[in-house]
């Protein structure tokens, strides 16, 4: 039955479309981080540093543009479970970052101390560390400010750097009684000075980024107001085409003058044409039970793509040395897909062998 946007789902209904939304998303993100076409070693780079405009327009789409609606619509969603049933009271804040605890730090610090001892072992070791030598500090030349750097990203991305997701989360958790009194009295003032912020850019913090801030406060905002997360649902024959149409010109034009503003634009649009295809997703069949049966996967692949995705595509390249279009493009899609398999195949046999580990280090949701 069809969702009539002017009444809310049930919970059911709603952790569904919320649930079906995360693996794509998730592949959304390993598609970003798999963008470049050239890949560096200790001795230089290998691979096209000069894209052909068929390629950089595909890439663009795919990486810069449909992928990049993935993060936001990530935060939204955070801030929006967060503050749904929201209780304003001490015990309750006390309980829901005790929570995050398990969900959020813990995985946290594993991932990371995890990246830092297999990038550390693969410089140490002569037979890898070519691969892992570049720009970068080695991690035997660190000092304690370094490793606090490394694992907290204070100046720096955190070492497993899809994990700075992570950390702006934990600060904007951090900093839920100011979310909660902006989300909760000015909701729309609240959400126009962040989209300004966010879009000329004249954010002050380097964390959390502003489209963390804005994208958890107006996840926020929806859940104090009692707006419905799904409200366009009735408007998605015409905002899921006219995201399209957005996301084409904003790869055509993605290093055009105007080309910032499309794009914040094409990702607004972008978030709800998502949220709207959740519904059809939710009336699927085998489709609907595939993307459920994934969704359980979905934290594992995003924790565990990097460094996975940097070794791979280093030894592809070093194994096959692309330069021509087809074999960029061949290696642009084959890789991240293959990181993504395997992990899948790594999630499953850790759940079944190590389920109280793949609980712990995929914060529960395992």
């Amino acid at each position: 039955m069809r969702l009539k946007a002017s009444s809310p789902p049930s919970d059911e209904t709603l952790f569904l479309r919320l649930d079906l939304l995360r693996f794509p998303l998730i592949v959304g993100v390993v598609f970003i981080h798999a963008y470049e076409t050239s890949v560096g070693f200790a001795g230089g780079a290998i691979g096209s540093s000069q894209g052909s405009p068929v390629g950089d327009f595909i890439r663009n789409l795919i990486s810069q543009g449909l992928a990049r609606v993935a993060v936001p619509l990530f935060f939204l969603i955070s801030g929006f479970l967060f503050f749904r049933h929201f209780s304003a009271t001490l015990p309750a804040y006390g309980a829901k970052l005790r929570a995050r605890l398990h969900t959020l730090l813990i995985p946290y610090l594993f991932w990371n101390l995890a990246t830092l001892a297999v990038v550390a072992l693969a410089q140490a070791l002569p037979a890898t560390a070519g691969f892992f030598s570049g720009k970068s500090l080695p991690i035997a030349s660190y000092a304690s400010g370094d490793y606090v750097d490394a694992l907290f990203g204070i100046g720096r991305m955190p070492i497993a750097y899809q994990f700075w997701f992570i950390r702006d989360l934990m600060l904007l958790v951090l900093a839920a009684p100011l979310v909660f009194l902006g989300a909760r009295f000015l909701p729309r003032l609240g959400v126009l000075l962040l989209v300004v912020g966010w879009v000329l850019p004249l954010w002050p913090l380097a964390m959390p980024a502003a489209d963390a801030a804005l994208f958890f406060f107006l996840g926020a905002a929806v859940a104090l107001q009692g707006w419905n997360l799904f409200a366009l649902d009735g408007h998605a024959r015409w905002l899921v085409p006219t995201y399209l149409v957005l996301a084409l010109a904003d790869a055509a034009l993605a290093q055009q003058g105007l080309g910032v503003y499309l794009h914040s634009v094409s990702i607004i649009v972008g978030i709800g044409a998502a949220l709207c295809l959740s519904g059809p997703l939710a009336r699927s069949g085998r489709l609907r039970q595939w993307l459920m049966q994934l969704s359980g996967a979905s934290f594992f692949v995003y924790a565990a793509h990097e460094p996975v995705l940097t070794i791979a595509r280093k030894l592809a390249y070093k194994a096959l040395q692309p330069t021509s279009t087809p074999m960029v493009m061949l290696l642009y899609f084959a890789i991240p897909l293959g990181v993504i398999g395997v992990l899948l195949l790594a999630q499953a046999l850790l759940r079944r062998c190590l389920p109280g580990v793949a609980r712990v280090i995929n914060g529960g949701r395992a």
